[in-house]
């Protein structure tokens, strides 16, 4: 059983298609990087790199929180 969830927040400049072509790359890239290593610092810091590497967004933020089960905690 999985013990952690992200909470992703994001958003990217321009409108339609183009904007969520661009939302939904970011957001698959988040969520490998995260998979790979799970501190959302260092996964938001590959996304920066990546995306200023990739694309030529004028603008595109996100925050990214972690959260852990406690030992102990009953799922139900």
């Amino acid at each position: 059983v999985e013990s952690r969830v992200a909470l992703v927040v994001g958003d990217v400049t321009g409108k339609g298609l183009t904007a969520a072509t661009h939302t939904a790359e970011i957001k698959f890239a988040l969520r490998a990087f995260l998979r790979e290593n799970p501190d959302p610092a260092q996964a938001l810091t590959r996304l920066n790199h990546y995306i200023y590497r990739a694309h030529r967004l004028d603008y595109a933020a996100s925050q990214a929180n972690r959260a852990e089960r406690a030992e102990g905690d009953k799922q139900e």
